[in-house]
C-alpha cells in the first residue's frame, strides 16, 4: 500500500501543492490501493470543521478525513489516516465474509472480539487505544507509511 501511495503522492509534490491538489492526491492514493484493500468502497471525503484531534472516521465503506490534514507540510498524517480508515473498511469486509483474513480464523476472531467492545471502548480513550481493531489499523497504517517513506527516499536519491 505504501509503495503504491509513493507513486501518486511524491513528497516534493505534496510540499509544492495547494490544498485542492493535495485533496486530489488523497483521491489518487485511494485509487492506487483501494481496490485491493477495500474493494467497492467510495473515495475519501474531506470533512471541514472537525476537532483537530479527530483525524478521520469510517462507516459502511465510506471514509472521511479531517480536511485540516491537507494543510500539513508532510503527507504523513493524511496517508496514515486514510490507510487506517480503509483498514477499518477491510476489517468490516472480513467480518462480513467479503474478504479473507490472512491469519484465518484467529485473525477473524480478533476482529470480532474488538467489535464486541468497540463502542464502549470509544468512550474511554485508554480502552479505545488498545482495542484490537484500533491496534490492527494503527499497525497497518504505520507499516504503510514506512513503505511509503522507503520508496520515496529511494526515488529521491535516484
Amino acid at each position: 500500500v505504501g509503495r503504491d501511495i509513493a507513486e501518486v503522492i511524491p513528497r516534493a509534490g505534496w510540499l509544492e501543492a495547494d490544498v485542492s491538489t493535495r485533496a486530489r492526491m488523497c483521491d489518487d492514493a485511494f485509487l492506487a490501493f483501494g481496490s485491493d484493500l477495500a474493494p467497492g468502497s467510495a473515495a475519501p471525503m474531506p470533512e471541514h470543521g472537525l476537532n483537530p484531534n479527530d483525524l478521520g472516521w469510517s462507516q459502511n465503506g465510506e471514509v472521511h478525513y479531517n480536511a485540516d490534514l491537507l494543510n500539513d507540510e508532510s503527507p504523513q498524517r493524511a496517508i496514515e489516516t486514510l490507510v487506517h480508515e480503509y483498514r477499518h473498511v477491510w476489517q468490516e469486509d472480513v467480518m462480513a465474509g467479503r474478504q479473507e483474513h490472512p491469519l484465518g480464523e484467529p485473525g477473524l476472531d480478533d476482529l470480532v472480539e474488538g467489535t464486541a467492545s468497540y463502542e464502549a471502548d470509544d468512550l474511554l480513550y485508554d480502552s479505545y487505544a488498545t482495542n484490537p481493531l484500533e491496534l490492527d489499523a494503527e499497525k497497518f497504517a504505520r507499516h504503510a507509511f514506512a513503505a511509503y517513506s522507503w520508496k520515496s527516499s529511494r526515488e529521491a536519491s535516484q
